[in-house]
C-alpha cells in the first residue's frame, strides 16, 4: 500500500483554522512490516513537533486510490474513477480531527477514523459444476449511490460536487 498523506494545520483556538495557509505538518505515513517484532508499525520520516500553545487540526487521505487530485488548500480532494478495473482502488479519507494537543495521556498520538469515500466492488462466480459448464448471467442489480467522479472537502466532511458515472 502507498500509505496516507497527513496534514496538520495550526490555529490559536479563538479564530477559525486557516486551511489555505501552509500546513504545520505534512507527512506521508506508511506501514513498515519489519518493525515491532514483525507485527509492523506506522512510520514517517523526519521530526514532527507539537506546538507549545496552539492547537492542531488534522486531515488525512489514502494515497493508493489512483486518480485523485488535491487542491492547493490540501483539504479538497477530487477523484475520477479510472476506466481500467485493475486501477480502481478504495479511497480512504479521515475528516477533520479538531483541536488536537499533546498531553501526557495521549503521548502525541492522533487517532484517525477513516471512511471509505470510494470503494471498488468486484464479483466472482463459482459453480458447483466444473468450470467447463457455460453460465449465462442474465441480470445484476446494484442498489446504492454510484459515481464516476466527485469532490470532497475533508474539513467539513461534505461532498461538494458529484457526477453520476456511466459505469
Amino acid at each position: 500500500e502507498a500509505g496516507f498523506q497527513v496534514y496538520a494545520f495550526m490555529h490559536n483556538g479563538t479564530e477559525a483554522c486557516d486551511y489555505t495557509a501552509t500546513p504545520y505538518m505534512s507527512k506521508v505515513v506508511t506501514f513498515d512490516q519489519t518493525l515491532n517484532g514483525g507485527k509492523g508499525a506506522w512510520t514517517y520520516s523526519g521530526h514532527a513537533y507539537w506546538p507549545a500553545t496552539n492547537l492542531l487540526n488534522f486531515v488525512a487521505y489514502g494515497l493508493n486510490a489512483g486518480a485523485t487530485e488535491v487542491a492547493n488548500d490540501r483539504t479538497t480532494i477530487s477523484y475520477i474513477v479510472p476506466e481500467e478495473v485493475a486501477s480502481q482502488k478504495d479511497l480512504l479519507v479521515a475528516y477533520n480531527q479538531l483541536d488536537a494537543t499533546y498531553t501526557e495521556e495521549n503521548q502525541g498520538v492522533v487517532d484517525f477514523t477513516f471512511s471509505h469515500l470510494l470503494s471498488r466492488i468486484g464479483f466472482s462466480l463459482v459453480t458447483k459444476e466444473s468450470n467447463a459448464v457455460p453460465v449465462t448471467i442474465e441480470q445484476v442489480n446494484l442498489v446504492g449511490n454510484f459515481y464516476g467522479s466527485g469532490t470532497v472537502r475533508l474539513t467539513d466532511g461534505k461532498e461538494t460536487t458529484l457526477t453520476i458515472g456511466d459505469k
